[in-house]
């Protein structure tokens, strides 16, 4: 999915190659530091968004609030469409909840053994952990680069 948004969008997508090639890497071949490359791709997302919408983090800004900033300054209705602002009011709660996972996925990588290292029966909880990690980053970053016109923030 994130391979096609670049593809197809250079312009917006491109600068999340080098993390979504690092994510795929660490699937397989480093699942013990798969939580901490989500969380960077999320955070790349952030840094390469934020700008565009006139969002400034502060020094102490953490994970969630960065990801609450972006994502409360996004439009994401359509123009012209006669339901905009529901379409708008609609993926912003989809993205919320987005974000919900994505902090609780923050919050999982801050346990020992969950980001810096497997412990010894990580290969039992490796596979789900990853592909919900995986699955969430892809998702937000497609939803954040997809919206309508592009990054906008909300009143253009």
């Amino acid at each position: 999915m994130l391979h096609a948004l670049m593809q197809e969008h250079p312009d917006r997508a491109e600068r999340l190659r080098v993390h979504v090639e690092a994510l795929e890497a660490s699937i397989e071949g480093q699942p013990a530091f798969c939580l901490q490359n989500v969380r960077t791709l999320f955070e790349a997302a952030q840094a390469t968004i934020a700008p565009q919408l006139g969002v400034t983090f502060g020094r102490n800004s953490g994970f969630p609030d960065r990801m609450r900033s972006v994502i409360e300054k996004m439009d994401f209705s359509i123009a012209n469409h006669p339901e905009a602002t529901k379409i708008h009011s609609t993926i912003t709660a989809l993205l919320k909840g987005i974000d919900d996972i994505a902090v609780a996925l923050a919050q999982l990588s801050n346990i020992p053994n969950m980001r810096h290292g497997g412990s010894l029966d990580w290969a039992r909880s490796k596979v789900s952990t990853r592909r919900c990690s995986a699955d969430c980053a892809t998702r937000w970053s497609a939803s954040c680069s997809m919206s309508p016109g592009g990054v906008q923030p909300q009143g253009r």
